[in-house]
């Protein structure tokens, strides 16, 4: 999903696993509690958790959301600015590159709402990181930061190994 860089992001892979949200259940469910968490926050219609093909409007609204965490990503890592023209070129038959991606954009969108403040989706990745006890505010906010930065590396890693299609 993201252009690799130079440099080996073995390290950074390894230490971004534990704070990589694992999707339990089906990933079509799972990307749409994701959605729905979005859709929730901002007065739009929930979305039925159906399993199966992901639905064009489902896949949509991802792909904006996916969007909006690559432009305010931008600010921190100017290389997210070609994964950010290929999200937009995708915009007009999301279907194939979300369910390709599937995986890569529920976690990317679970951390994304996690930093939001956003509550846990009701299926597929439940457990909010900004959750745990004994954090604190600025503590979760600095690990949703580093797993956010993380969790760009591990997208830029799998794309470099072939995991993620373009």
């Amino acid at each position: 999903m993201l252009a690799a860089t130079p440099t080996d992001n073995t390290a950074l892979v390894a230490a971004a696993q534990g704070l990589t949200p694992e999707i339990a259940g089906d990933r079509t469910v799972a990307l749409i509690a994701q959605v729905n968490r979005f859709a929730k926050a901002t007065g739009r219609p929930i979305y039925v958790l159906t399993p199966g093909p992901v639905p064009r409007e489902i896949a949509l609204m991802a792909m904006m959301l996916l969007q909006a965490r690559l432009i305010s990503a931008v600010a921190i890592d100017p290389s997210v600015a070609a994964e950010l023209r290929t999200v937009t070129s995708k915009l007009a038959d999301p279907v194939p590159y979300v369910t390709q991606n599937i995986e890569a954009i529920t976690r990317v969108l679970a951390l994304y709402g996690d930093m939001q403040g956003l509550p846990a989706a009701k299926a597929g990745i439940t457990d909010r990181l900004a959750a745990k006890p004994g954090l604190g505010a600025l503590g979760a906010f600095a690990i949703l930061g580093v797993a956010a930065i993380l969790g760009f590396g591990i997208l830029r890693y799998a794309r470099t190994v072939g995991h993620l299609q373009p």
